[in-house]
C-alpha cells in the first residue's frame, strides 16, 4: 500500500541527473558494462542464494539499455573510474497517488567499496531521478535480518509497518465459491467502489485527494495493461469487496510480476470467503497474463487478514522502506 504522494514535483525527465563527486561517481549503465555489470549482479544474487538462467540476464540488460517509460533503469557506481556498485528501479502506476511511484529493486556493492559512501550515493540518484520523473514516492525491500543494508536505510529511508507476501510455488488458485461472483469494476460502479475505497483508507488511517481517486477509478476502466486491474465481489447482487492489481517489470524473470495493492471487503459480509475469492481471481488473471509470481503487502499487526494470506500465500523475510517525506 502506498502513501499519499507530495504534489508541486518537476514534470518528467528521461534524464538522470547526478552531481559527480570526487570520491563516487553515479552514471546511467552503458553497453560497455556488460561484464562489469554481470559481475556485480551475480555478486548480488550470490548474496540471495539464487541463480537466474542467462536468458535472464541477457533480457535484464538488454532492458536497462532500452530507456523505455515502462522498463527498468539501472545506474552504476564508480571509484577511481572502477565499476563498485549497481542500482535497479522502476517507475509504476499505483492506486495511492496521481503519478507513477519508483520501485527501487536492486542495490548492490562490492564488500571491498561498502563505507565509502557508494550505496548511498547509488540510492540518492535514484531519489534525484524520481524527482526528475514527476514521481517522488520511491520505495524498496531488503531482508529484514539484513543488519548491514539498514543500518544504512536507517538513515536515509523510513522503515514501514508493511510485510510482504508471495504467491505460492507451486502455483495454487483458490476454488470460487458459491454466492460470490468475482467481475472487472465497471463505469456504473463508481458509487459502490468509491464507499468500499473510503472504507479501505479509513481502516490505515489516510485521506487521498478527490484528483487521486478520480484518476485511479478511471486507470481501473482503461485497457491499457500497464494500467491498474480492478475487480469487484458481488455477493447476492451487492457490490461488497474490491482487489486492484499492477503488472510491472522485474530484473529476476522474463515475464512481468503482478503487484496486489489493494484488497478490501465490507465487515459485514468477512467470513464468507469473499477476500479469498478476490485474490483467487487475480490469481487466475496473472496466470492468463502470463505474470504468475503475485505479491502483496500488508501490515504487520493486521492479524484479519494474515489468516487469510498465511493459508494463501506465502510470508517472506522482506520488509519495507520507503523514501522520507
Amino acid at each position: 500500500m502506498r502513501r499519499p504522494a507530495s504534489t508541486g514535483v518537476a514534470p518528467r525527465s528521461n534524464e538522470v541527473a547526478v552531481t559527480p563527486s570526487p570520491q563516487v561517481e553515479i552514471r546511467p549503465v552503458a553497453q560497455a558494462d556488460e561484464a562489469d555489470w554481470r559481475a556485480l549482479w551475480r555478486g548480488y544474487l550470490d548474496y540471495y542464494q539464487t541463480a537466474l538462467p542467462e536468458d535472464v540476464y541477457a533480457t535484464t540488460f538488454a532492458r536497462l539499455l532500452a530507456g523505455g517509460p515502462k522498463e527498468f533503469r539501472g545506474l552504476i557506481a564508480l571509484q577511481e573510474g572502477r565499476p563498485v556498485g549497481l542500482v535497479h528501479f522502476l517507475f509504476h502506476r499505483s492506486s495511492w497517488a496521481a503519478e507513477e511511484v519508483c520501485y527501487l529493486q536492486d542495490l548492490f556493492t562490492l564488500p571491498q567499496a561498502r563505507g565509502a559512501g557508494v550505496a548511498r550515493a547509488l540510492i540518492k540518484a535514484v531519489y534525484q531521478a524520481a524527482d526528475a520523473a514527476g514521481c517522488p514516492q520511491v520505495y524498496w525491500f531488503t531482508q529484514d535480518f539484513n543488519a548491514t543494508a539498514r543500518r544504512l536505510y536507517n538513515r536515509i529511508g523510513v522503515l514501514t509497518p508493511f510485510v510482504r507476501y508471495n504467491r505460492p510455488a507451486p502455483f495454487v488458485t483458490p476454488a470460487s465459491l458459491p454466492g460470490v461472483t468475482i467481475r472487472a469494476v465497471r463505469t456504473a460502479d463508481e458509487v459502490d467502489w468509491r464507499a468500499l475505497w473510503q472504507g479501505y483508507l479509513t481502516f490505515y488511517e489516510t485521506a487521498l485527494p478527490e484528483a487521486t481517486t478520480a484518476a485511479t477509478f478511471a486507470r481501473l476502466l482503461s485497457d491499457d495493461p500497464d494500467e491498474m486491474r480492478g475487480l469487484v465481489a458481488e455477493v447476492d447482487g451487492r457490490v461488497v469487496g474490491l482487489v486492484h492489481h499492477v503488472a510491472h517489470r522485474t530484473c529476476w524473470k522474463v515475464e512481468k510480476v503482478c503487484y496486489l495493492q489493494d484488497l478490501f471487503t465490507r465487515p459485514d459480509t468477512r467470513g464468507r470467503g469473499v477476500a479469498r475469492a478476490l485474490v483467487g481471481a487475480v490469481y487466475a488473471q496473472a496466470d492468463a497474463a502470463g505474470t504468475p509470481g503475485v505479491y502483496w503487502l500488508t501490515q504487520g499487526f493486521n492479524t484479519t487478514a494474515r489468516r487469510l494470506y498465511d493459508r494463501i500465500g506465502v510470508l517472506t523475510p522482506f520488509i519495507e522502506y520507503d523514501r522520507p517525506q
